[in-house]
């Protein structure tokens, strides 16, 4: 799980009187009156961590970040990002990311570290992007969490231990993706959404192994298989399978 701080939605300007006055990004007057706070240069360092449980580093350098120059946002100075693309104030791009031509990050977007996005794919606000790569021409709507790890422990001597999630979820070409849905990473093999997928707000995609999205999904839940069906349904296939392969063989 990704963390940023917030950031002041207003600008800065003196006025004839010397003093300082808050202005929206919209050019009105902040209805919060003057402030004489100095000038935000860069994200503090305590505002930005990873989750150390993923086994990434948690001590972020503030200064290895930069504001970009197309949308007011922050970029980590190793991210490979294209001219035309639009970081949102409030959006973040951590290390190693790589974000295709006419990308547009809303307000409050975090791309984690490694993180690659394809080519005039749109993310909304406050979605949060880690463990993944994305597609050319996507949608992913406001709040939708890609790549986190799934619901999976084992019971070990009656004790309930995390099952490793160690892997990433794959999101194809011309994929859009609902607002607050969840996309969780794959733990056997990698999650993958098919191309021209469509998937529904509020859902929850949680793969069991060696599953593939090849079609929309508009109802949340489990869903197991290749090509992906509900989990239940993939069980009650599972079953029947094991259940001919169990059955006497006739002599030739």
């Amino acid at each position: 799980m990704c963390r940023a701080s917030s950031f002041l939605l207003y600008r800065r300007v003196s006025s004839a009187w010397g003093r300082t006055l808050p202005f929206l990004s919209n050019g009105n007057r902040s209805p919060y009156g003057s402030v004489r706070h100095p000038p935000i240069r860069h994200i503090r360092s305590s505002s930005l961590s990873w989750d150390s449980q993923r086994g990434v580093k948690t001590d972020v350098d503030s200064s290895e970040f930069k504001k970009w120059h197309n949308g007011g946002g922050w970029i980590h100075s190793s991210a490979k990002v294209e001219p035309t693309v639009v970081v949102e104030i409030g959006a973040v791009v951590h290390s190693g990311s790589v974000l295709g031509a006419n990308v547009h990050l809303g307000s409050g977007a975090i791309v984690g570290p490694d993180v690659g996005i394809g080519q005039a794919t749109k993310i909304g606000y406050n979605a949060s992007l880690c463990n993944c790569s994305i597609g050319d021409h996507c949608i992913i709507h406001n709040g939708v969490s890609v790549g986190q790890d799934g619901f999976g422990f084992d019971v070990v001597e009656g004790r309930m231990l995390k099952k490793p999630q160690l892997l990433h979820a794959r999101i194809g070409n011309h994929v859009e993706i609902g607002a607050n849905s969840c996309i969780d990473r794959g733990s056997w093999r990698d999650t993958i959404i098919g191309d021209h997928s469509k998937i529904d707000n509020l859902v929850q995609v949680r793969l069991a192994a060696n599953s593939c999205v090849t079609k929309s999904i508009n109802e949340p839940g489990d869903y197991g298989g290749f090509p992906a069906v509900p989990i239940r349904e993939w069980r009650k296939q599972i079953a029947k399978i094991r259940q001919i392969t169990k059955m006497p063989q006739s002599p030739k």
